[in-house]
């Protein structure tokens, strides 16, 4: 069976794109793009690999699973395939559309977040005892939490009005975005890079700006596995 890396080449190839064109077509950095193509993740982040199928027309569920077609159906991806590629975070060998539905949770929207400059933001609201109603999805991180965003801090790719799905319990991967708090009372959103020795390299969203910072002066550092428009929202 062909590997995550050989599958994304495959796609890439297929659609006559350049690393630099997939990077440009995906929003990812070339560094992200390189470690895809490299075979240095075992994982994609859900969100990335609908980002492939959009722009190279092979389905999301074969660059991450294997399992054929490889090219998405013209009438286009169903509300079922949605919800497995778009939502979970997907492993390899573990896909299986029962498993996802057997996870379908109630995510709690615990604060509205004003993103300022370099994906710094701050709290608008936070709700005491309850969450601000809930994104229903898939997620197999019984912490799980939503936050919804304000503010064009991180335009284009996530826009005011959407909400991020948050697994505090999963690793972070290169490539993808996390939430940041730091112990001097910043919190953030960025692109998560690498942690080396200690220190945990991360890039800004829109701008690209290398940032990094003491690992030991980080007590939080979640993964952001889904962003999802506000149709998603339920009241309590």
């Amino acid at each position: 069976m062909s590997t995550l890396a050989e599958r994304i080449k495959e796609a890439m190839e297929g659609a006559s794109l350049r690393p630099a064109d997939l990077a440009r077509a995906t929003k990812k950095t070339s560094g992200a793009v390189t470690m895809w193509l490299g075979g240095g993740i075992k994982s994609l982040k859900a969100e990335s690999a609908a980002a492939l199928e959009a722009v190279t027309g092979y389905s999301a569920e074969w660059i991450v699973t294997g399992k054929l077609p490889k090219k998405r159906p013209q009438t286009g991806i169903t509300e079922a395939a949605f919800n497995r590629v778009m939502w979970d975070i997907v492993d390899e060998g573990n896909t299986a559309e029962d498993d996802l539905h057997n996870s379908k949770v109630r995510v709690p929207v615990v604060a509205t977040v004003q993103m300022g400059e370099e994906g710094l933001y701050e709290e608008l609201a936070y709700p005491l005892g309850r969450p601000d109603g809930y994104i229903e999805g898939y997620s197999r991180d019984p912490n799980a939490y939503a936050l919804r965003i304000r503010g064009d801090g991180l335009h284009p790719a996530i826009r005011d009005g959407q909400y991020v799905v948050v697994e505090p319990t999963a690793a972070c991967e290169p490539g993808e975005y996390v939430v940041i708090a730091l112990d001097e009372g910043h919190r953030m959103i960025k692109e998560f890079m690498f942690e080396r020795g200690g220190i945990v390299t991360v890039l800004s969203v829109n701008t690209g700006k290398r940032s990094t910072f003491d690992r030991a002066g980080i007590p939080v550092m979640h993964p952001i596995v889904a962003v999802v428009s506000a149709r998603r929202w339920h009241p309590n």
